[in-house]
């Protein structure tokens, strides 16, 4: 279309006003409002106007267009409120239809898209990548209005209430080492990121409980909310309100769902062992005691203790298995290295460690000493030349580990008849016969009295010609931590000294000066506690030592910075705290101070013996968390020795010693690696974070009996069994999955054992006193 000459246009039309007041004259003669005008021309459908009128709804014009529908917004708005009123209510009419709009019918459920059914729900369902492909639905297909209306809004307002935690972050964040929570705020310099992440989540929520309420085949979030709750323990009250709410699917579909992942894990048991290569997977198993508790009894229905048996499937890492050799890891080769054994002669002389052991130990016990005098007395300048950490011997490599969870069983393994029943019970969930199982070799884990009970049973069925029965396929270890456990509490027995008669100076006399609580330790409840105070009991002895050495009398504060030190200086009073508490020459002078015949005082040789047993239990569980099965060997070694000595370990100075002899000696080199490096597991995948099978196994047995057995969710035995035993590890996902949600970050952390500034001299004052 050709423009005109601006010299063309009469004088009197030159200016907007004049051009807008002819036209108006001239609608106004031919019987036009200018609202007529513009809803004619918008409305005739004659070929001319609607080619006049084609670019307001094209893409070229759409800008010229919208600054039409501002200009008379303002219009609208500039008649005080009523005006504005009459336009919000205009916006509200034409957004309630795109909501209305929005969002599946209900004749048209999408499974998989939209509606996923309960009875089919897979693990799968709950990764982060399901989660992320639902939301990008819901945000570009479901109900991208209403998502961009509500994130507009959130994404404004968020601000100003994020500014206050802001605020106690900085307070929190200060000492890391002592927090006892899982979760942490993201730090301030994300604050922006998670302001964000918090508006989107939201905004998500509210198109997924309202596309719920209108549809409950719109059920995404509110299926995966509803098992989560379950996971956390929630009670159906509870959940109750929130599937009202449309923010959760109902406790029943929540439980037919656990149903389905227990259907898919029995499958998955069943994949693992069809699909295991060389060696199959080692199982861990421990037993587990609990009750269903029925509140209204009746002749039918009572209370009922259960006495079963759970543990789960560890594949090895394919890396490991990648550096031995195949041949190694075969029955036959397991048979054959047992039977070149038979007539070799152990002697106790084996057990005794090499010039390379002692020196390892020696810097073992060194580095105990400086992280000591580094935590409480001085720092150093350059920390690598005095090292706190002694050095590795065999490092396992950290990973993920592939773990699958057996269904609990109704079988306990506290005798033959139980531990037969339990076998019988792994090979059904493995889908296979006993003479199918007895073709392979199959490496289990438990703790002493499983060990024991299984070497009964296999007594018993000597001598078999029946592979099916004889259970020459079966090699069993013992767990690491209850090895732990164990021969740390006969060690501290051992010291513990009578905490009736105020003279006597064993252990508890210094767990009552730190204010610790000074009870025996006879009860296994709390295997944790006493392993810290182990360490509490052996640092602040230490600490005295160097105390003394510098000639200060007094612990530093805490609160304050330790003073520098040269590395030199810190070398010597490491050197010197050595040489008066752990030196083979220091323990035989208080040998012979003992020994004496006129006054015997052999306080300060019992002292010593101390130190050195609990070094054996603090070294051991270090280099279990370290994850160095080198280190963790040899303290099996000298405990070896030591258990032949120490009352109440009779069955350990018979089996511990066996059980090093097969992985060190006896069993093919290839199997002693893979075994060796299987021993401990660390579930997040991090360095200096492993843990025992054994204790891992113990973490799930004590979330199924406090968390989903004695709050109400699952009392029901079958349904413990079913659904929680199998998916106890996807379950625990959820929970931690929580703080993530939330907006935090989900931190596993070591607990920290740390003596404060009024427990040292509390101590010390003890210690002036007995001097």
């Amino acid at each position: 279309m050709s423009k005109s000459n601006p010299k063309d246009i009469p004088e009197h039309l030159r200016l907007e006003h004049q051009k807008i007041l002819h036209i108006w004259n001239v609608m106004k003669s031919i019987n036009l409002t200018p609202k007529l005008f513009i809803l004619a021309f918008l409305k005739n459908e004659h070929i001319e106007v609607n080619i006049r009128r084609a670019m307001w709804g094209a893409p070229d014009g759409w800008n010229s267009t919208q600054t039409v529908l501002d200009h008379i917004r303002g219009v609208v708005c500039n008649n005080g409120i009523e005006g504005i009123d009459n336009w919000r209510n205009y916006i509200l009419e034409e957004a309630k239809g795109y909501v209305t709009s929005e969002g599946p019918k209900s004749h048209d459920p999408r499974e998989g898209v939209t509606w996923f059914s309960a009875n089919t729900v897979e693990p799968s369902f709950f990764s982060p990548e399901s989660r992320a492909a639902r939301d990008q639905h819901l945000t570009t297909t479901g109900s991208p209005f209403l998502y961009q209306l509500l994130r507009s809004k959130l994404g404004r307002n968020v601000e100003d209430t994020l500014d206050e935690d802001r605020v106690e972050l900085s307070e929190d964040l200060r000492d890391l080492i002592d927090l006892e929570g899982d979760t942490l705020p993201h730090g301030p310099a994300s604050e922006g990121t998670r302001r964000e992440r918090r508006a989107v989540l939201v905004a998500l929520g509210a198109c997924s409980m309202t596309g719920f309420v209108c549809n409950r085949r719109d059920n995404g979030l509110q299926l995966a909310n509803a098992v989560t709750l379950l996971a956390c323990g929630v009670t159906e009250r509870v959940n109750s309100y929130f599937h009202w709410l449309g923010l959760a699917s109902s406790r029943k579909t929540a439980l037919m769902a656990l149903a389905s992942l227990g259907r898919f894990a029995k499958q998955m048991i069943i994949h693992k062992i069809k699909s295991a290569g060389a060696l199959r997977p080692l199982i861990c198993i421990d037993n587990i005691d609990f009750e269903q508790t029925v509140h209204t009894k009746t002749v039918e229905k009572t209370s009922r203790m259960f006495h079963g048996t759970w543990g789960y499937l560890h594949s090895v890492d394919p890396q490991l298995l990648a550096q031995v050799n195949p041949s190694d890891l075969t029955l036959e080769s397991y048979k054959k290295s047992l039977t070149d054994f038979t007539d070799k002669v152990v002697k106790p002389s084996s057990f005794f460690p090499t010039n390379n052991q002692c020196q390892h130990f020696c810097e073992v016990v060194k580095s105990q000493i400086a992280q000591v005098l580094f935590s409480y007395v001085a720092q150093i300048k350059d920390p690598k030349r005095v090292p706190r950490h002694p050095p590795p011997i065999d490092p396992i490599r950290p990973h993920v580990p592939d773990i699958t969870m057996l269904k609990m069983m109704i079988a306990s393994d506290n005798s033959s008849e139980g531990i037969s029943e339990v076998l019988q019970g792994i090979t059904n969930q493995t889908g296979e016969t006993l003479l199918e199982a007895s073709a392979h070799l199959q490496v289990m884990e438990g703790d002493l009295g499983t060990y024991c009970n299984l070497e009964s049973l296999r007594a018993l069925r000597r001598p078999s010609q029946h592979p099916d029965e004889n259970l020459g396929n079966i090699f069993m270890l013992l767990g690491a931590s209850h090895i732990l456990w164990n021969i740390a509490q006969a060690i501290f027995l051992l010291h513990f000294g009578d905490s009736s008669n105020s003279e006597d100076l064993g252990a508890w006399h210094t767990l009552d000066s730190l204010g610790a609580s000074s009870d025996k330790p006879i009860t296994k409840k709390d295997f944790t506690l006493m392993i810290s105070n182990m360490q509490r009991v052996h640092e602040v002895t230490i600490l005295h030592c160097l105390l003394n050495i510098i000639g200060q009398t007094d612990a530093t504060d805490m609160d304050e910075e330790l003073p520098m030190w040269e590395p030199v200086r810190a070398e010597a009073v490491i050197d010197e705290c050595y040489d008066q508490l752990f030196s083979p020459k220091s323990c035989r002078e208080a040998e012979k101070e003992a020994k004496k015949v006129d006054a015997p005082n052999p306080k300060l040789a019992n002292l010593l013996l101390r130190l050195h047993d609990f070094a054996t239990v603090l070294e051991a569980d270090r280099s279990m968390k370290a994850g160095d099965i080198g280190r963790l060997l040899n303290v099996w070694r000298m405990w070896s020795v030591m258990a032949q000595g120490i009352r109440g370990l009779d069955k350990y100075a018979i089996h511990l010693p066996r059980m090093l002899i097969l992985l060190t000696e006896v069993l093919p080199p290839g199997l002693q690696k893979v075994l060796q490096h299987s021993m401990l597991v660390t579930p997040s995948g991090r360095d200096g974070h492993f843990v025992g099978k054994d204790f891992f196994l113990e973490v799930q047995n004590c979330w199924l009996k406090y968390v989903y057995n004695n709050s109400g969710i699952g009392t029901n035995i079958r349904r413990l069994m079913d659904g929680f035993s199998l998916n106890i590890s996807m379950l625990r996902e959820l929970v931690h999955d929580m703080a993530g949600l939330s907006g935090n970050n989900y931190i596993q952390q070591s607990h920290k054992c740390r003596l404060t500034t009024g427990s040292i001299n509390s101590f010390l004052q003890m210690a002036k006193q007995r001097e």
